[in-house]
């Protein structure tokens, strides 16, 4: 008799990415960030408010018109919201193309990493286009994005793999 488990190893084998694991991670670790930066930043830095953080988010969009605090409403906070989930999501399926079947402690490391890579290529490339984000340049910021590939990382590998075959 075949063992069904046997199929699932074999498909998990030959995938270059498991797209709704990473669908998954991507959006509970944009989730954890968005809640992190949105909650670590004013604690240390209380010039910073949440509702500034997500006119912030929502500028890439937007544009610096959406900086003016007469414009948070909840358009703001969803155009917020929604273009860090689509980032979220979009570098989680890289992370994932890359940490694919390497284990819990290799993609918690491989995405801390990227996170680096990530808050590196926002603040020290990005901003040349969205110079406003230059304000955000902080060890709170860098902290969030290690904290996101981490957890990207790790709950792509955690959601990945059925849990019949851990067994």
């Amino acid at each position: 008799m075949e063992n069904p488990f046997m199929k699932l190893e074999y498909q998990r084998d030959y995938q270059l990415l498991n797209v709704r694991a990473a669908l998954w991670a991507g959006l509970i670790a944009g989730l954890i960030f968005f809640a992190s930066v949105c909650m670590l930043m004013p604690m240390f830095y209380p010039e910073i408010s949440a509702p500034l953080l997500i006119r912030l988010f929502a500028s890439v969009i937007l544009g610096a018109s959406a900086l003016t605090p007469a414009t948070f409403t909840p358009y703001t906070l969803g155009v917020g919201l929604l273009i860090n989930l689509l980032l979220s999501i979009g570098f989680t399926m890289l992370l994932a193309f890359i940490i694919h079947k390497w284990g819990l402690w290799a993609s918690v490391l491989t995405g801390a990493l990227l996170g680096i890579a990530l808050y590196v290529i926002n603040f020290y490339s990005m901003s040349y286009f969205f110079p406003w984000f230059w304000a955000l340049n902080t060890p709170v910021m860098l902290a969030s994005h290690v904290i996101f590939g981490a957890f990207a990382g790790a709950l792509y590998e955690f959601i990945e793999r059925p849990q019949s075959l851990n067994d």
